[in-house]
């Protein structure tokens, strides 16, 4: 542990020299059109049309990283709080070639995964972590939404060049040996191995990045529902200051709007996600409003920050396709998912992607760590239950929609269904505590019932059990209507330890 923090204390002072030279011989860049009549829509749609030069890149890639910003942005908030929506495809096609219209997917699966990560920089003692880790899914065949999974920064993780990590340490701990793009891509690879999904994009955002990006917009109003407190926010180089805002409406700049969403040490981080919430609908309102898009200056500043402060490996026409296909997902529809420690024995904490639990800290030298359940210190690479949860997230999207799951408890077995609805619930299915019972008549095999006259056969939830193993899926009888539940039943046989 000791050699680990030297190490991360030598990356810090590395970073900050590099930083520091980088801004010392950076250029200062014109801003010809700055005072111009047009609008910026109108100025970055005629210099798509007449210039053939870097600036193309420049300014007709604007207008999708002003979009993109508020997706890259959810790299370092919690899940379930991002939303946004606006119409702007009639100039996104004046931008962009008839072939370039969809998002580039997988040919053969019509799928594409981005890795979305989020780092301290500058704001860090140890700036190349990656203490946000989000994987995105967006597929072809529901182009109108985008499934997440985010993956906890202590996730420890076996690498094939530092051993056991926490899996937040993999680029920071690879980057000086395999260069910048070979600790990415040795990131994506440890993604793959724990999701069973293949994932060729990244884009990163530093903290310092986000703050720059508040301030460049003005700062953000919020209506701040309660105090915050905290006396032990971290700064760089180990220290820590005070941080103390009063409830009522409020001003932020950059650095308070940071400190406003990462404070985490006197608060939960239920607490945490609902002040990011504010932070990122109060940022969402200022850069689609009147006062930022009729401001040549204000884009200018937005497009500076996100250029010196994003590194991804998206081209420019996959940035701009994914940047149009966003304009068509609502609020809704852009689900969030993440990993945590919540599935044990109550029901109701119980969270889709409850799949890890915290082992003993002397067993990792007094560190936090999460493992899988069933993985030791010794195999921590027990991935197939996270796998499962992948693949029923991103094949069925909608499922916790969906009615949820009545458990029928026909084996003999005492608490056998609330074992598991556990089960269920941790890989994403809609399980509800109230619709589980027992039954006093044992059956032998396993079976799934639903009523034909509220759901069709097709249902993404009879799909989804049925894929889980070779179960019977049958219409139920008019008496056994009379005595459901809900819109379908799994009734477990005294064969449900095949299955569960």
């Amino acid at each position: 542990m000791e050699k680990r923090f030297r190490r991360e204390k030598n990356l810090a002072h590395k970073a900050q020299k590099k930083q520091h030279e980088h801004h010392s011989s950076k250029k200062t860049e014109e801003e010809a059109w700055v005072n111009s009549e047009e609008s910026p829509l109108e100025h970055l749609s005629h210099t798509y049309a007449s210039v053939q030069s870097k600036n193309l890149v420049r300014d007709t890639v604007l207008l999708g990283w002003v979009l993109l910003i508020l997706l890259f942005s959810a790299a370092w908030a919690l899940p379930r709080v991002f939303s946004f929506h606006l119409d702007v495809s009639s100039f996104a096609r004046s931008l962009v070639p008839d072939s370039l219209s969809n998002v580039i997917t997988d040919k053969k699966t019509g799928d594409m995964d981005i890795l979305i990560l989020g780092r301290g920089w500058e704001e860090n003692d140890a700036p190349d972590l990656t203490d946000s880790i989000i994987l995105w899914h967006y597929s072809d065949t529901d182009p109108s939404s985008f499934v997440t999974l985010s993956i906890p920064r202590d996730l420890y993780v076996h690498s094939k060049i530092l051993g056991r990590v926490k899996i937040n340490e993999l680029y920071a701990g690879t980057k000086k040996a395999l260069w910048i793009e070979g600790a990415f891509d040795h990131l994506l690879e440890m993604v793959g191995q724990i999701t069973g999904r293949e994932t060729k994009y990244y884009a990163m955002i530093d903290f310092s990045g986000f703050r720059k990006l508040i301030d460049a917009v003005g700062g953000i109003d919020i209506d701040v529902p309660e105090r915050l407190y905290d006396n032990e926010y971290p700064t760089r180089w180990w220290w820590y200051t005070i941080v103390d805002i009063a409830p009522g409406p409020q001003h932020f700049d950059g650095d308070k709007a940071l400190k406003y969403a990462r404070s985490r040490h006197t608060t939960s981080d239920f607490d945490r996600s609902r002040r990011q919430q504010l932070v990122i609908s109060a940022l969402q309102e200022k850069m689609l409003s009147l006062d930022i898009l009729s401001s040549p200056r204000k884009l200018e500043g937005i497009w500076n920050v996100l250029r010196s402060s994003v590194t991804t490996n998206l081209t420019l026409s996959q940035i701009i396709s994914l940047a149009k296909n966003a304009t068509k997902i609502s609020r809704e529809n852009i689900i969030w998912h993440t990993l945590d420690n919540t599935c044990f024995d109550a029901l109701r904490l119980c969270h889709p992607g409850g799949l890890l639990y915290t082992p003993d800290r002397e067993l990792f030298w007094g560190a936090s760590v999460l493992l899988p359940k069933k993985a030791t210190g010794a195999n921590v690479a027990v991935y197939d239950r996270i796998q499962l949860f992948t693949s029923i997230i991103t094949q069925y999207p909608k499922l916790l929609s969906e009615f949820p799951i009545t458990l029928v408890n026909a084996s003999g077995k005492t608490n056998l269904a609330l074992s598991v609805a556990l089960q269920l619930r941790s890989i994403g299915f809609p399980v509800d505590e109230k619709q589980i019972r027992n039954q006093k008549e044992k059956v032998a095999k396993t079976f799934i019932r639903y009523n034909s006259l509220i759901i069709k056969p097709e249902n993404e939830v009879l799909h989804a059990l049925s894929s889980l193993a070779p179960i019977e899926v049958r219409e139920a009888t008019t008496e056994e209507r009379l005595s459901m539940v809900g819109s379908y039943e799994l009734v477990l046989g005294s064969d449900s330890s095949l299955y569960f």
